[in-house]
């Protein structure tokens, strides 16, 4: 299993700045009549032994003792042709889903019963093993990101979830933990890889891009071009959070503009920052700091989403002229960081969100090989830098905190994980006490019932913005 010693965070975990809308899948996780090639069998388990059904000693579904809300008769389907749906561009999937129904559906109990701070304490749930191509194993075995679908009476939903996987005979193993099968009726599973880009738009949406972006009111769109502007206009500058982008998060900016609002805080122009999210703040900061000093601006706020706060309070330190405000929108702010950095479940989670995103399975393991995720653990080195240098600074530009209420349903799923650890309610991959930190000075704090990753463009998140100048 890959990185079992620290595979934490979710950056957007702390920081995530996903920028993406539902992760639902679709709703039965039966192979449709007309797939090729499938193999099914069905065995009637017993609720109190669990038992097994398989298909061949390569594919098989192992269910633990009280998984099964009753004893009843599971049927296991297995087509090696199928490939599932990408979650996003940045994702391929291998060939081959197995898939199990169950008529009565797993225990509804939570069993949330002790605090699992390692793998090696992971709760027995349902096994699943799945072969795949030799063809697709570099891919498969580079990414580790097994697609599982959990359908339940309320709908079906995508998680990614890490697996042990044999080289030689190309076969994942995947363990459905316990306190994920609540009331669950079918699943489905699939082997994710990395995308190979094989056109522009799908090339460019798996890309981290770099560099300042311009915003183009008339046509309300970004641009990388540079455009002239005014230095002593009021000036918007936004930057982004992690697996996104300045065009991503801030689509809305049009919103934020004198041609969209008559409030006294309202912008002329906006400019905005993309930088690689996959590297920590203290390189992100100064890079982010060259870009507004070379704008010549002597009138701006920065606003900054999630993973883009600890990239901006980065670049203060380094800016010829501060700006008038700091707006800060669900960020994980020092000293706080995240918890969630201290769970071996964090690439679980990391993925999950990347897997609704334009992020690829290689772009979270480049947040992890990097350094970044570990740098936003609370009272991290980093974040105490970032501290200091704020403290330092002579004179400081307003700090204002947005910050979000409403939680993920991945945070849910994996809340057994990180029960102890931290405190609920999150505010979507960013905890709530993190996102509330009083280590800055704020002149203004909101929260708001979204969900963190629409925050910057939330009708209450633009009005707070543009309330006061």
């Amino acid at each position: 299993m890959k990185r079992l010693a620290f595979v934490a965070l979710s950056l957007c975990v702390s920081l995530t700045a996903c920028n993406a809308g539902s992760s639902s899948a679709p709703q039965s996780a039966l192979l449709p009549p007309s797939t090729p090639n499938v193999q099914s069998r069905s065995a009637l388990l017993s609720a109190l032994h669990g038992g097994d059904v398989t298909i061949s000693p390569t594919t098989t579904v192992h269910f633990e003792p009280n998984v099964l809300a009753s004893d009843q008769s599971v049927r296991v389907d297995f087509s090696p042709m199928l490939r599932e749906a990408a979650p996003n561009p940045g994702w391929a999937i291998a060939a081959g889903e197995l898939s199990m129904t169950i008529p009565q559906g797993t225990n509804t109990r939570r069993h949330i019963m002790q605090v699992y701070r390692s793998r090696n304490d992971v709760p027995n749930g349902i096994t699943m093993r799945i072969p795949y191509n030799a063809s697709d194993a570099p891919g498969v075995e580079r990414a580790h990101a097994p697609l599982v679908t959990l359908v339940t009476a309320d709908g079906a939903r995508r998680i990614v979830l890490d697996g042990t996987f044999d080289t030689i005979h190309h076969v994942a193993t995947v363990l459905i933990p316990r306190p994920m099968l609540k009331g669950v009726l079918a699943v489905r599973l699939a082997l994710g890889m990395n995308a190979s880009p094989i056109n522009a738009r799908t090339a460019q949406s798996v890309t981290i891009q770099s560099g300042g972006r311009y915003w183009n009111d008339t046509s309300r769109s970004w641009s990388s071009t540079p455009s002239a502007l005014d230095p002593n206009a009021r000036t918007l500058v936004v930057v982004h959070g992690i697996f996104s982008s300045v065009e991503s998060s801030y689509a809305c900016a049009h919103d934020y503009t004198t041609n969209a609002s008559s409030q006294p805080g309202a912008y002329t122009q906006i400019v905005g920052f993309d930088y690689d999210y996959t590297e920590p703040p203290s390189v992100n900061g100064p890079k982010l700091a060259t870009f507004i000093n070379s704008l010549n601006l002597t009138n701006y706020d920065i606003e900054a989403h999630s993973y883009g706060t600890l990239t901006a309070l980065g670049a203060l330190q380094n800016l010829a002229t501060q700006p008038n405000r700091a707006i800060l929108v669900g960020g994980p702010l020092p000293l706080r960081g995240s918890p969630l950095v201290t769970s071996p479940w964090i690439r679980d989670i990391l993925l999950s969100l990347a897997s609704v995103t334009l992020a690829t399975p290689q772009q979270v393991d480049n947040a992890l090989d990097s350094g970044m995720v570990q740098s936003l653990a609370p009272n991290s080195q980093e974040l105490q830098n970032l501290q200091t240098e704020v403290d330092n600074l002579p004179s400081a530009p307003r700090f204002e905190r947005v910050a979000g209420t409403k939680q993920y349903w991945e945070e849910d799923l994996f809340s057994w994980a990180l029960w102890g650890t931290i405190q609920f309610p999150w505010d979507g991959v960013v905890e709530e006490t993190a996102a509330e930190s009083n280590d800055l000075p704020y002149d203004q704090q909101i929260e708001i019932p979204f969900q963190h990753i629409g925050l910057p463009c939330d009708a209450p998140t633009i009005n707070f913005v543009l309330a006061s100048q």
